[in-house]
């Protein structure tokens, strides 16, 4: 069937994505990597105006969020019911707030809808409030708050390392600590331990922290000499090592 056009290659390409709708959004995702030759989703023709019979369609236009409880950077005592809410219009749709989802960058996801109540874990929580429109337009908003106290850790470092001396046995002990000072449990440290006077010997070891942020490392045998101990790496859970310098510590045993 002929359609009376006789148009370029590019020129109708052109003329085809002028005259999409949904661009951007539509056809639907798929997981066949031949679904599109060039990554982007065109959209859904509209073929009266691709043969320039009506006008093309007005664009779909994307919904607008807008969170108004609670108010960003909010503080709230652990155990609180914090109230959220928000509004959600579209030029076409009107109000649709109530297709909202919200999440919490530590809980998860926490409710639905225009508006609800929840008590939040301890920490600082990014909320993001989240919908599609009819037309697959994506929109959202988000704020930060913190529940319970402001300052939530996020490093660990070497506070102190001590030396004792047992017979023959060299003892060497870490304290790992957060920026706050509490000391820092269950983390993983590789250290070393160099003889700087005599030998120049260098001996590397692995422990876990107890309790009290303390692990002790032990040399047997050890001679006569002067010992520094470092930290050459650390893990922690939820935490990143600051690798700042390992405090001035020497043993010496002359």
């Amino acid at each position: 069937m002929s359609l009376g056009l006789n148009l370029a290659p590019e020129t109708a390409r052109t003329r085809i994505r002028a005259n999409a709708i949904r661009r951007g959004t539509a056809p639907l995702d798929s997981p066949l990597d031949e679904y599109t030759f060039d990554q982007e989703r065109e959209g859904v023709i509209w073929a009266p105006s691709a043969l320039l019979e009506t006008p093309p369609p007005p664009v779909d236009a994307a919904p607008t969020v807008t969170i108004t409880s609670p108010a960003n950077n909010s503080n709230f005592s652990s155990g609180t019911l914090i109230s959220f809410a928000a509004n959600a219009t579209d030029p076409e749709d009107g109000n649709i707030a109530a297709a909202l989802h919200w999440t919490s960058s530590r809980d998860g996801q926490i409710g639905t809808g225009a508006s609800f109540s929840r008590t939040l874990s301890s920490g600082n929580h990014v909320i993001t409030a989240t919908l599609e429109d009819s037309g697959g337009n994506a929109a959202g908003n988000s704020i930060s708050l913190t529940v319970g106290s402001p300052s939530t850790p996020t490093t660990v470092h070497v506070s102190s390392v001590t030396f004792s001396f047992q017979g023959t046995t060299l003892f060497y002990t870490f304290k790992l600590v957060n920026e706050f000072g509490t000391p820092v449990s269950g983390a993983s440290i590789r250290a070393s331990l160099y003889e700087w006077v005599f030998t120049g010997f260098l001996w590397f070891t692995n422990g876990v922290t107890d309790a009290q942020g303390n692990v002790r490392f032990q040399l047997n045998n050890a001679d006569f000499g002067c010992y520094t101990a470092l930290a050459e790496n650390i893990t922690a859970p939820g935490l990143s090592w600051s690798p700042t310098t390992t405090p001035d510590n020497n043993y010496c045993r002359l």
